[in-house]
């Protein structure tokens, strides 16, 4: 038999021992963890003493202050803002889409994209809306109540190609 003397225990597992109480493991759990006995981990928190109870009351504080940044109207503004911009862009590049489409002559994907277009705009009417109900915007007199609508309708292909060629010389008279 040799005699092993017990391995003083490393700063390195002290902090994982004060860790695993902060997270709120007991002191069983702790000791299988690390591969100490619950001796050496109840003598390492008794040196390192961890108030749990304070620890949840200012980890309950720091959320409490979270939510209320996330009701702050600036930020919810900022917010705005960028779901208004992403959502102008993806409607943008639809518009771009269904032009090219019109020149193409697919008219499946005409609709199909002019059907993405309208639920587009509708969502951007939609987030207007909502913005308008719950964020403190001022409106001025050039602030228009609502979105314009986008109207779809199928046309036939005599008014596709009239279309077409009152967009052919619009752009002769532009160039």
């Amino acid at each position: 038999m040799t005699d092993t003397k017990p391995t003083r225990t490393t700063e390195a597992e002290k902090r994982e021992i004060i860790r695993l109480r902060i997270e709120g493991h007991s002191l069983r759990a702790i000791a299988s963890r690390t591969g100490r006995t619950t001796t050496t981990v109840s003598n390492v928190l008794k040196a390192y003493p961890v108030d749990i109870a304070s620890l949840t009351t200012e980890a309950l504080r720091e959320a409490q202050e979270s939510f209320k940044r996330t009701l702050d109207p600036e930020w919810l503004a900022a917010v705005a803002a960028r779901q208004t911009i992403r959502l102008l862009q993806q409607t943008d590049e639809l518009h771009q889409r269904v032009a090219m489409a019109m020149v193409e002559t697919d008219p499946e994907r005409f609709v199909a994209l002019a059907r993405g277009t309208t639920a587009l705009s509708t969502a951007l009417s939609n987030m207007a809306r909502t913005y308008q109900a719950v964020l403190p915007m001022k409106q001025t007199e050039d602030d228009s109540e609502a979105l314009p609508e986008l109207v779809v309708k199928i046309m036939s292909d005599d008014d596709v190609r009239a279309l077409r060629a009152q967009q052919k010389a619009e752009q002769e008279l532009a160039a």
